[in-house]
């Protein structure tokens, strides 16, 4: 195909297109940027309110925790001090060497699982024994050596345990003196 057209005019004309496409890009470009910017005005003003209410409620917040600040440590303390008397070196003594009276008073058939110990100022010690007796016979035996024990105020074993004639599960509660 001829070329009709001047090496210069042809140059001049393909600046011109570069020039007339970047000015579209960029005007497109520009009204894109305003519609995303209207668009997202409302999600925006929405966006503060909300911070402003979320900032409220902290500085509310933030005034009741320095206020309370003060009960809460003294709670913290109080509950401390209950727990440290629970944890009484003495006492655990006292406990261990009575766990080793019940692990000497039970026969030879008679296992010993579980012991728990519950103290709260308002009852006094609880020892609870968990374990299981091959017979009636041989559970009645042990309950009634551990009533004849001196350390211990009361002994309950619940009628409950002697649902069954063999291999017994038993749970026996000891009071301490």
């Amino acid at each position: 195909m001829s070329n009709l057209l001047l090496e210069t005019e042809e140059k001049h004309l393909h600046r011109e297109y570069v020039t007339r496409m970047l000015i579209i890009y960029f005007v497109l470009a520009s009204v894109l940027a305003i519609i995303a910017m209207v668009f997202s005005l409302p999600s925006y003003i929405l966006a503060e309110s909300r911070r402003g209410i979320v900032e409220e409620k902290l500085a509310v917040l933030e005034a009741l925790i320095s206020g309370r600040q003060d009960k809460g440590s003294l709670e913290y303390v109080a509950a401390a001090k209950e727990k440290m008397s629970l944890l009484d070196l003495e006492n655990s003594k006292h406990v261990s060497t009575l766990i080793e009276r019940v692990i000497a008073l039970a026969q030879g058939d008679v296992k010993l699982l579980s012991f728990s110990l519950v103290r709260r100022p308002d009852i006094p010690p609880l020892l609870t024994i968990g374990g299981i007796s091959p017979t009636r016979d041989t559970l009645v035996a042990f309950r009634r050596s551990l009533e004849k024990e001196s350390s211990f105020s009361s002994v309950e074993l619940p009628v409950s345990n002697f649902a069954k004639d063999k291999d017994i599960e038993f749970s026996i509660d000891l009071f301490l003196k």
